[in-house]
């Protein structure tokens, strides 16, 4: 008797419950049906055995395990998983690891991701996958739906039909469902209050389209896709973004193999190689070339990738007669939505020669200001039809650069093509010149680029030292890429201006390779062009980066031409740079006495001039020769007076080597501490900026006037300090001059 009244005690709380969870939906239902429903549970709760009770668990959550459902309607709308998926085991477990924080125990957070990215990267598939997996975590079935946000057959899915086909899966009675849409997405929510379920909302346009479909209680998960970026839903909803980025090469190779068989991909392990390259990590374009393979099991693995070069980069090799597998017809559902500027900046990237690019120089290349090339940026960036990559630069999938240059191949023609590439050329070009002189005071008077570039372009700040070696290390392949695409142009005169900026950034990194290709391409364009002066500044740059690698033949020829050609036009300050150049190689091949007398006849020159940086230059080589030559007092002097000149033009550079020319008269004069004075101050303004060849020479220099000194201990360490940077630049110095020199040192010393 006691338990048969403990029961209807008990039945009674959860019939008071009941009827208030269901006072919501009184006035879209009847009376009667009211009361049939709690007559329906009051007989289900009688029908219960007491230990059910006795066991139930103070959170409030469900006492029924996950897989159990609460409601005759249990809705099952997850498609199938794509077939080929592979991969993404950190997206997954970042997935559920979400899940798991936000529903610890049924009642957590609702949105707990927005995956975004950009067309073809495996956003729907990830989605569908990942809800498989958790599937059973929730009692109450799951929701699906398609909202077709960039679908170009037509407009997007409203949520208004969304919401009511959600309605219908859950089978509230069509005459129950008011007319007006805000009440639909109230009655939604009244409705799913009670359920544990699982929506999948896909394609998602923006976070508009999605959020009326968002319960409003907690316990059941919301999973979005969409190629834009739904910040708003973040903020409101709370959702958890997850960026999806390209497969890797491992799980490009496993996706290959699910359609071509393990058998075929191991037996052209080049060929799948090329084939990940040349998909570029896109699950849609894997597929897509994979498809193909599968349908024709005669074609070679090697034969694929044949037609897949043959394409040139576009995607003619990507076609599939169902437009949602078509990588064109993908990427057109993402770029048709977007409004100008953005659709002409989108089209415009597909021109730009370089894999990223910044606010500054989209400005330049659209002819847009500052505000607009952000706007565009953002829009694009939201869309995933580029990636920002850090603040204010962006960078963009090889297809879709593809894609975009298709665009531009139709739609950017003519002038304004022609007017826009000149725009970012110069746009480089006068950044890169503000940069270099920057770098080296000299570089100034002696190139002639105009003080201001053509209208609407915007340069890039760079204010000081640091500033312009960053800016330089940040766009070193894409000035590299502008070169080519200036020469490939015809547009000679940026061909051959672009790399004399670049120069002494290239040299004083170690960039040799890079040097004598940009200048082997300058004096090409300065030849087309005929421009004299052109072939002069190439010339003198072509020595410089051959004489690194100790080619001193090479280097010596282009020196005497661009000696030759600055003669010729009248450019003694030019002519005197060349000539210390050739001094440099008759030093270095041990004819000091022939590098004194181009030394003193680059002095003359540079003294009728009034050039006070070649006069500066002059007096530190031909002072560093008269060193050398046992002419202590006039090396002195000549050095001395060099450091001065240096301090009072500013150019540190300078300032640096006349210091270490000073410390060898010194040392060469048998006043070794001074010496190392002078080394130690050399070496702390080269490694201040950057210079890591004149940081190994002030360094040998310094344990040469050491152990003069009598100080081996000192000088050893010295000589290590020289060795160890010598050896991490190797590489850029093929010659391997200054590990040899130094060991020879070492190995001296014992």
């Amino acid at each position: 008797m006691a338990g048969r009244s403990s029961r209807w005690s008990l039945a009674l709380i959860v019939l008071i419950a009941a009827f208030f969870a269901t006072w919501g939906l009184c006035t879209l239902i009847s009376p009667d049906e009211v009361a049939l429903s709690l007559a329906g549970l009051s007989t289900a709760v009688l029908s219960l055995p007491l230990g059910v009770w006795a066991s139930r668990q103070p959170t409030g959550t469900s006492a029924l395990p996950p897989d159990e459902p609460r409601h005759a309607i249990v809705p099952r709308q997850l498609p199938a998983v794509p077939p080929g998926f592979v991969g993404r085991i950190a997206e997954l477990t970042r997935l559920t690891v979400l899940l798991d924080s936000a529903l610890p125990d049924g009642e957590g957070l609702i949105v707990i991701s927005a995956i975004d990215g950009m067309a073809g990267i495996g956003k729907t598939a990830l989605a569908i996958r990942w809800a498989h997996l958790v599937a059973g975590r929730f009692p109450d079935g799951h929701l699906y739906v398609n909202l077709r946000g960039f679908d170009p057959a037509g407009d997007p899915v409203s949520w208004k039909d969304a919401l009511r086909g959600f309605l219908d899966a859950l089978e509230v009675p069509p005459e129950r469902i008011p007319a007006d849409a805000e009440a639909q997405a109230a009655l939604y929510r009244s409705v799913m209050s009670e359920r544990r379920m699982l929506i999948v909302l896909d394609n998602a346009r923006d976070a508009e389209q999605v959020r009326p479909l968002v319960p409003g209680s907690r316990g059941s998960a919301v999973v979005v896709t969409s190629r834009h970026r739904l910040t708003s839903l973040m903020v409101l909803q709370g959702s958890y973004p997850l960026t999806l980025d390209v497969l890797s090469d491992d799980e490009a190779r496993h996706l290959l193999a699910h359609w071509l068989g393990r058998e075929r991909i191991d037996a052209e392990p080049a060929a799948v190689d090329t084939l990940v390259a040349l998909c570029a990590g896109l699950p849609l374009a894997l597929a897509i070339v994979a498809a193909r393979g599968a349908v024709h099991p005669q074609f070679s693995l090697a034969a694929l990738v044949a037609q897949l070069r043959d394409s040139e980069q576009s995607l003619d090799a990507f076609p599939c007669e169902d437009a949602p597998a078509d990588v064109r017809a993908v990427f057109s559902w993402s770029y048709r939505h977007l409004a100008e500027p953005a659709a002409k900046v989108f089209r415009l990237l597909g021109l730009h020669p370089g894999h990223e690019i910044t606010v500054l120089a989209v400005a330049s290349f659209a002819g847009i200001g500052r505000r607009a090339a952000r706007e565009a940026l953002s829009d694009l960036s939201a869309a995933h039809l580029v990636a920002e990559l850090t603040a204010g630069r962006y960078s963009q999938h090889d297809l879709l650069r593809a894609y975009a240059g298709e665009l531009a191949d139709v739609q950017e023609q003519g002038n304004d093509r022609a007017e826009a590439i000149d725009r970012l050329l110069a746009h480089y070009l006068h950044s890169a010149f503000g940069a270099a002189v920057l770098l080296h005071p000299r570089a100034g008077p002696l190139i002639d680029i105009p003080g201001h570039p053509r209208p609407k372009v915007v340069l890039a700040e760079i204010l000081n030292y640091a500033d312009a070696i960053s800016w330089f290390e940040t766009e070193h392949a894409t000035l590299m890429a502008t070169v080519r695409l200036a020469a490939e142009t015809g547009r000679y005169t940026y061909a051959w201006q672009l790399p004399w900026t670049m120069e002494e950034y290239l040299d004083r990194r170690g960039h040799r390779n890079d040097s004598l290709l940009m200048q082997k391409t300058a004096a090409w364009a300065a030849e087309r062009e005929g421009s004299t002066i052109g072939q002069a500044h190439a010339h003198s740059a072509l020595g410089r980066a051959y004489h690194w690698p100790r080619m001193d033949q090479e280097s010596r020829h282009h020196y005497a031409q661009a000696a030759r050609l600055f003669e010729t036009l009248g450019n003694p300050v030019g002519h005197a740079h060349a000539l210390i150049d050739i001094s440099h190689i008759c030093e270095h091949q041990g004819n000091v006495s022939e590098a004194l007398i181009h030394g003193d006849r680059a002095l003359e020159l540079a003294q009728g001039t009034g050039d006070e940086r070649a006069l500066a230059r002059a007096l530190y080589f031909s002072g560093w020769y008269l060193a050398i030559l046992g002419q202590a007092a006039p090396a002195i002097a000549r050095c001395r007076e060099a450091l001065l000149l240096e301090r009072d033009i500013g150019d540190v550079r300078g300032e640096a080597f006349a210091l270490d020319a000073l410390g060898s008269a010194h040392h060469r004069s048998g006043l070794h501490t001074e010496a190392v004075a002078f080394h130690r101050d050399a070496f702390i303004l080269f490694e201040g900026f950057g210079d890591r060849y004149g940081q190994i020479k002030s360094l040998r220099n310094r344990g040469d006037a050491l152990l003069a000194a009598g100080r081996a201990g000192e000088a050893r360490a010295v000589w290590q300090q020289a060795l160890d940077i010598a050896i991490e630049i190797g590489d850029a110095d093929p010659g391997h001059v200054f590990p040899d020199l130094i060991r020879d040192r070492l190995t001296a010393l014992g």
